[in-house]
């Protein structure tokens, strides 16, 4: 199963956790599961956050249409309090998170480009964990490499 989830750490304070599925045809999409923490959140909540977002995203979901897409944006919206995604990275740091064939999962800093040039993955930072990852872990990674992550 293949799934893959962004972790933003907003300027509000909270972390917000977003998963994708890979549509038929192919790319990524929002498939509307994330979830909020606040920043001082355990490792723990984090990392089960993060698990329960990359089993949801290893399931394939339909085509659809860019406006039928953008009906998964509206949760994560809402749990944030504005009105676009423009407004919701402002500032924002990211990680990319992904599991691959075997199970490991990879995390990946981003550089937040603005508006114009979104979140761009950095491989320099990058770190692979095993397969068998308590959430514990996957939480102080997710920290870890945020430490990386940056803005323009």
């Amino acid at each position: 199963m293949i799934g893959t989830v962004d972790v933003y750490h907003r300027n509000d304070g909270d972390l917000y956790i977003v998963s994708y599925s890979r549509s038929l045809n192919g790319p990524f999409v929002l498939n509307g599961w994330c979830r909020t923490l606040p920043a001082d959140s355990p490792d723990e909540s984090l990392g089960e956050a993060v698990l329960e977002g990359l089993a949801v995203g290893g399931r394939q979901v339909l085509e659809e249409s860019s406006d039928e897409l953008k009906k998964h944006l509206k949760p994560l919206l809402r749990l944030a309090g504005v009105k676009s995604f423009t407004a919701f990275a402002a500032g924002a740091l990211s990680v990319g998170i992904e599991t691959d064939v075997t199970g490991s999962i990879t995390f990946s800093p981003t550089e937040n480009r603005g508006r114009r040039g979104g979140f761009m993955f950095r491989s320099e930072g990058s770190i692979k964990s095993p397969a068998k990852v308590e959430s514990a872990e996957v939480g102080r990674l997710v920290r870890e490499v945020m430490k990386s992550s940056s803005t323009l």
